[in-house]
Parts: C-alpha cells; sequence; structure tokens
C-alpha cells in the first residue's frame, strides 16, 4: 500500500465523522460484502476483508469497497468501545498475516463475525442453505 493520499475515499457516519476502528459495514441492499474498518500507522483509513477476488483476506483502500464512493454502504456494527475496536481490528490483521483464504466456508462475513465474536458467522450462507432445505423438503413432499 502506498503512503498519504489525501485523494483517497473515506467512509464517515451520517454526520461526516470517520468511522471508530472495529466499524463493521456492507453493501447491503446491493451486496453481503462485509469489511471492517481500520487504521494504518501513518492513521489513513483502510479496511480488511476477505476478498473473493483476491481469494484471500486482505487489506484495501475504502474506495475499492464502495467502488470509489459510487456505491452505498451501511454501517453493521459499531464497536462497543475503542478497547473492542482494537481487538476486532486485530482479530482482522491476524486473519490478513495468516493468509485466511476466501472458501464458501470462509467468506468476507466469517471474516467480520469471527472479528467480533471469535467464530464464524454469514448470515448470506445461513439463507441460502436454509432455502435449499426448504426446496428439498417441498420436492420430497410434493415431487
Amino acid at each position: 500500500m502506498e503512503y498519504f493520499n489525501p485523494s483517497h475515499t473515506v467512509l464517515t457516519d451520517e454526520y461526516g465523522s470517520l468511522l471508530p476502528t472495529g466499524t463493521v459495514a456492507d453493501l447491503h441492499p446491493r451486496s453481503p460484502h462485509t469489511v471492517v474498518i481500520g487504521y494504518d500507522a501513518s492513521g489513513q483509513q483502510i479496511i480488511g476483508h476477505n476478498s473473493k477476488e483476491h481469494g484471500e483476506s486482505v487489506l484495501s483502500w475504502p474506495e475499492v469497497f464502495t467502488d470509489g464512493g459510487r456505491i452505498p454502504f451501511r454501517v453493521v456494527r459499531y464497536p462497543l468501545s475503542p478497547v473492542e475496536g482494537e481487538k476486532i481490528w486485530q482479530s482482522v490483521l491476524n486473519d490478513v498475516r495468516r493468509g485466511v483464504r476466501w472458501l464458501p466456508g470462509d467468506n468476507c462475513q466469517d471474516l467480520a463475525t469471527r472479528a467480533v465474536t471469535g467464530h464464524n458467522g454469514s448470515p448470506t450462507r445461513d439463507a441460502l442453505v436454509g432455502l435449499t432445505l426448504v426446496g428439498a423438503l417441498l420436492w420430497l413432499a410434493f415431487g
């Protein structure tokens, strides 16, 4: 990553304030892609996410997430305290350092959930599995 570049997009709340470290955001309703907000050593905002495109957990500039600010995002969860925010961010950095691979069973939502709770969780995957099971049951019952 390059150092200071004032042209980078930053993610802010509705009042224009920078989001705190450890904030979880997604692109709902356009996409379930989920990221965690953090800051590099120079204080620039970056995002951590498990990227299907890159095939692994990575750090990126915020404009990669929002396509240069053209795609709206929503905050899914704010950290409860600065200490929790740092703990969440450290978990993301650990996944990046370990080179956690993107897999259907370990995706961007899993990275964020794991950073917050300590275990995997993907609401999108859970919904797809649930719909598949319902469809299979209906097919068995009426097929």
